[in-house]
């Protein structure tokens, strides 16, 4: 637990997830938390489709992060654990505090009109780390800021 009250969470390896239980919080539905956590097995299955907003494939996950995928699936903290269902529905998303600071392999995502560049963390509200497809076999991996105005940073 962090000095905040929040909780830092990592998802499931990509290569062996496997589900998680949850203690339950004060006042928590069992019914809510079993519909949503046998929801979130099913997110790791290998056969799911990409995502409509222009997932990267498994396959394509960045060589350079893959290490860091082999064991979570992104990390982010919680300020309750009733925000993380939401979370791993939209990577993106910040719920009252709670975020993800590398997103999962679904919040992998080209930038609008940049699809060289894939969105892989997240720095605060108005910034995201990308990797520059075309420079990621250099030493460098090309790291790229980019805020939300659009602005990068090398």
């Amino acid at each position: 637990k962090l000095r905040t009250g929040a909780d830092l969470f990592g998802g499931a390896p990509l290569d062996h997830a496997v589900g998680v239980e949850l203690p339950l919080e004060p006042g928590d539905d069992t019914e809510l938390l079993e519909a949503q956590s046998s929801g979130l097995r099913k997110r790791h299955s290998p056969s799911s489709p990409p995502s409509k907003r222009g997932q990267v494939s498994r396959d394509s996950v960045p060589a350079s992060m893959a290490p860091f995928y082999r064991v979570h699936d992104g990390f982010g903290s919680l300020m309750s654990r009733k925000h993380l269902p939401l979370l791993l529905d939209a990577p993106e998303d910040t719920i009252l505090g709670s975020c993800y600071y590398v997103y999962p392999k679904k919040g992998l995502i080209p930038m609008p009109g940049k699809f060289n560049l894939v969105r892989v963390a997240r720095v605060d509200k108005s910034c995201v780390v990308c990797i520059d497809r075309r420079q990621e076999h250099l030493d460098t991996c090309g790291l790229v800021y980019v805020e939300r105005s659009g602005s990068t940073v090398e």
